[in-house]
């Protein structure tokens, strides 16, 4: 007979099977963007979050487009303020390079 604690525990439950807590690295898309967008939210205000917005995630590289080349210059030049952000609130390396462009 199994102790209630077995069932309880990341040990396995009744199937047998091992629960898995996500780990940091198990990121995904939507909450990359959400960080990205609370970043650039507190850098460039309500104008920066509206004309500047994340797009596409792969491989540790976010890509960040906006319509408009003077925001595109201004992300471009602080690209990498950003990403030590965003990696200094996700707590870990995740983000390696930040791509900015114009749509």
């Amino acid at each position: 007979m199994k102790k209630l604690s077995d069932y309880l525990s990341l040990g396995g439950g009744p199937s047998g099977k091992k629960k898995t807590h996500p780990t940091k690295t198990d990121l995904d898309e939507k909450t990359i963007f959400f960080l990205a967008e609370k970043i650039l939210l507190s850098q460039y205000g309500i104008r920066g979050k509206e004309n500047i917005s994340p797009k596409f995630w792969k491989d540790g590289k976010l890509f960040l487009f906006s319509q408009n080349s003077l925001w595109v210059g201004e992300v471009w030049t602080n690209r990498e303020s950003i990403r030590m952000k965003i990696n200094q609130e996700i707590g870990e390396e995740i983000v390696s390079e930040i791509k900015v462009s114009e749509i």
